[in-house]
């Protein structure tokens, strides 16, 4: 099974075709900049180093600061 990617703000969920990913590098592979991301799985935020496997659904959202 793939990875589901649901990105904020986007109509149609991603799907990624791995058995394990770390997250930094499942946002590299989507062309996304980890620095600019938050990522979550079950309501919890994952780090670059977390590792997301087959079968599973995460969010990713887009980190805002405003001033």
């Amino acid at each position: 099974m793939p990875v589901k990617v649901n990105i904020a703000g986007e109509r149609k969920p991603k799907i990624v075709e791995v058995s394990r990913i770390k997250v930094k590098d499942l946002l590299a592979k989507l062309g996304l900049n980890p620095t600019e991301y938050v990522v979550l799985k079950d309501g919890e935020i994952l780090v670059d180093d977390d590792e997301v496997v087959d079968g599973e659904a995460i969010t990713v959202f887009t980190v805002k600061s405003g001033g």
